[in-house]
């Protein structure tokens, strides 16, 4: 399952530009990043980034309560605090410099426009607050502060509490060196022990577990030591409400990684170990989901381990879920007012509904809600996925069609219509005529930002690549190909900005 398209939260735009709101209200610096860097040089005061989009639900959760945060607009002020939406010119170019891989991703810049570290938007609002209060005033890399934080004699509870709420799923650095900062974390977790620091020692303890199983390939295990290891300590994280709610967000998306890596048998055979460790997963989940007045991003997300386990692991889901499902999606929908948060709100409750066999319920309420939501691509997006699942080809293109006419943005529109050619390529690979038209159109009328070869662009245009050559060597079309190839490279020389000539060049040199 691609959680990323899914994962849908509470959403509010921007308030009113008022006396009153701009007392709420983040400054963000209105003059661009290149003087955002310079400001920030002159003042010598570190840089607070937000990369995003309007369209994201994940971002718009962050907006809704973090950046709605009394606190965290606050610690903000020590800042210069610049927000880049991807859609606006050269967004992709700096999402390329600062190595950012998705919407949304939260940085903090040195004065000297160094990067100092990545915040995870799934902590609590306090942990990020007290890390951004910690940082102000100390911009070493992260690699230094975990370095000295594991050879100091002392413990200083900020910075390791800066280290518990680093993204470190985000950084690439992170993933080249899997071994090496996973062996850190794990070096700090048992420093940890016995310093009352149990949030935050569980906090390290699963960063370091993803960083250990996502570095592993297919073939790989972890030792008998280390899996029995790690398992004890996950479920006494499971078994303790604190640490429980502080790793939620982690342990709801991670479910089935960690029952095939931490229980004995690699593959789908079911142990009375591994369904032990099954059930107290999702007990635990349903037990978290009983706290009152639980966010709905976070109730939602409770529902996703049994999801992924029900499609790697062939348990069943239950009927009692899906009642709860229906009847809280059936009384929190209708108190959703704002635009956004239904949109949220419905992106991730149709999902759920859908997994959960409601499928007639989940399409019926996104063809509700595309006719009332800002950003009807999204949700069209998803009924092309709906469909697609289904094995209905024709209705998938259909939507995804409707999905990329209705984007809006440069990049937006690139990237929803890069989807629409990848899925025409898997769902009517016959269609050559049509499979022509619609590559040589997204390569010629859809890339000429500046920044078209960079960023989220850069990564949908090669996916699309991808899906081109397989097809064309399948089909006997490479000859197309190397027109594409030679009409891309000769649109690369015509460019007279050198930061498109570049990864245009790049792109099609390399095409087949």
């Amino acid at each position: 399952m691609n959680r990323t398209q899914f994962i849908s939260i509470l959403v509010l735009f921007f308030v009113s530009i008022s006396t009153v709101a701009a007392k709420t209200e983040i400054a963000w610096y209105k003059s661009g990043m290149p003087a955002a860097l310079q400001q920030a040089k002159t003042q010598n005061l570190p840089v607070f980034v937000y990369w995003g989009a309007v369209w994201c639900p994940p971002c718009n959760v962050v907006k809704s309560t973090i950046f709605k945060d009394p606190q965290f607009i606050q610690s903000t002020k020590h800042y210069i605090p610049v927000y880049l939406d991807g859609d606006t010119e050269e967004a992709q170019k700096w999402g390329t410099n600062l190595k950012v891989m998705g919407y949304p991703t939260l940085m903090i810049l040195s004065p000297a426009g160094k990067e100092v570290l990545r915040l995870s938007p799934g902590n609590s609002i306090a942990d990020l607050v007290s890390t951004m209060n910690y940082t102000k005033n100390v911009w070493n890399p992260v690699s230094e502060v975990l370095a000295q934080a594991i050879s100091s004699d002392s413990i200083d509870p900020r910075k390791i509490q800066s280290l518990a709420t680093y993204s470190w799923s985000q950084d690439k650095d992170v993933s080249d060196k899997a071994d090496e900062y996973s062996a850190q974390l794990f070096q700090l977790e048992d420093k940890l022990k016995n310093t009352g620091l149990n949030k935050t020692r569980a906090l390290i303890f699963m960063a370091a577990l993803s960083i250990k199983l996502e570095s592993l390939t297919e073939e790989q295990q972890l030792s008998k030591s280390d899996r029995e290891k790690y398992k004890s300590r996950l479920e006494d994280i499971l078994t303790t409400p604190e640490l429980l709610k502080a790793t939620m967000m982690s342990l709801a998306y991670s479910g089935d990684s960690l029952v095939k890596h931490l229980t004995e048998n690699p593959e789908k055979n079911q142990t009375s170990e591994r369904q032990s460790f099954i059930n107290l997963y999702v007990y635990k989940m349903r037990e978290y989901r009983n706290i009152k007045s639980l966010p709905f991003d976070r109730y939602y997300a409770t529902f996703f381990p049994s999801i992924d386990l029900e499609e790697n692991f062939d348990i069943k889901l239950e009927q009692d879920d899906k009642t709860q499902l229906t009847n809280y999606t059936s009384k929190t929908l209708p108190q959703t007012k704002d635009p956004k948060a239904r949109e949220a709100l419905v992106s991730d409750a149709s999902y759920l509904l859908f997994k959960y066999g409601m499928q007639k319920q989940a399409k019926e309420m996104l063809e509700s809600e595309i006719k009332i939501t800002s950003n009807p691509h999204y949700l069209m997006s998803t009924l092309g996925y709906f469909e697609k699942q289904q094995g209905n080809p024709v209705k998938a293109l259909e939507w995804y069609e409707k999905a990329y006419k209705a984007a809006k943005g440069p990049a937006t529109k690139l990237q929803w219509y890069g989807s629409y050619v990848r899925n025409l390529i898997d769902l009517n690979p016959d269609d050559t005529q049509s499979i022509k038209s619609h590559v040589g159109t997204l390569l010629g009328k859809y890339t000429n930002m500046s920044d078209s070869f960079f960023g989220r662009n850069y990564r949908v245009l090669l996916s699309v690549k991808k899906s081109t050559n397989k097809w064309a060597k399948k089909n006997n079309e490479t000859i197309w190909v190397e027109t594409l190839k030679t009409q891309g490279l000769k649109r690369c020389s015509q460019s007279i900005k050198d930061i498109y000539k570049s990864g245009c060049e790049k792109f099609y040199q390399e095409f087949i």
